[in-house]
């Protein structure tokens, strides 16, 4: 009494084997784009992270960084500190190699005040690189070059603080002259 299995198949079973078989396939398709999709969203995870590390480092040490300039600041005299603090900054913000002539004797000064501590001018220079980068970060405040902003001073300048205009074109004045 053997029964023939096959007797009992549909007819439309062989079509349905095919259907199932293209399912398959569309099934394993839509499973790699999702894991295509799911690692992008881990590299942009990933990104996330390490700004979010970035900024928690600039937000937790940027106090610091300014309460070391206080005490630094007793540590010259206050027409020497006042060149120092300017002259780094300069130097850092707007990238420049070296000190200008005028300036290397008042850093020299900062150089003696820094090795006390064992800290080259390099590293305080990276301290205020710091400083820098952490006001730009948390006042979104986009770097300008000076003549992009007195350009748009002159292009543009809210009504209701139209006062400050000319004032404000007096400090680039002012910073075109001295800087020459």
């Amino acid at each position: 009494m053997e029964e023939n299995i096959f007797e009992e198949i549909p007819d439309d079973f062989a079509s349905d084997i095919v259907d199932l078989k293209n399912n398959a396939k569309q099934l394993v398709e839509i499973m790699k784009e999702q894991n295509s999709i799911t690692k992008d969203i881990l590299i942009l995870m990933d990104q996330l992270l390490n700004t979010l590390e970035n900024k928690n480092a600039l937000s937790d040490y940027r106090d610091w960084i300014m309460y070391f300039n206080l005490v630094l600041k007793t540590k010259l005299e206050p027409k020497i500190w006042t060149m120092v603090k300017l002259a780094v900054y300069k130097k850092v913000v707007d990238e420049k190699m070296n000190y200008a002539e005028v300036e290397k004797e008042p850093i020299s000064q900062l150089k003696n005040v820094l090795k006390e501590v064992n800290m080259s001018i390099y590293e305080y220079e990276l301290l205020i690189w710091m400083k820098n980068k952490s006001n730009h970060e948390f006042h979104m405040d986009k770097r300008q070059t000076r003549k992009q902003a007195e350009l748009k001073l002159k292009a543009s300048f809210p009504k209701d603080m139209l006062v400050l205009k000319e004032p404000l074109q007096k400090v680039f004045n002012a910073l075109n002259a001295w800087d020459k």
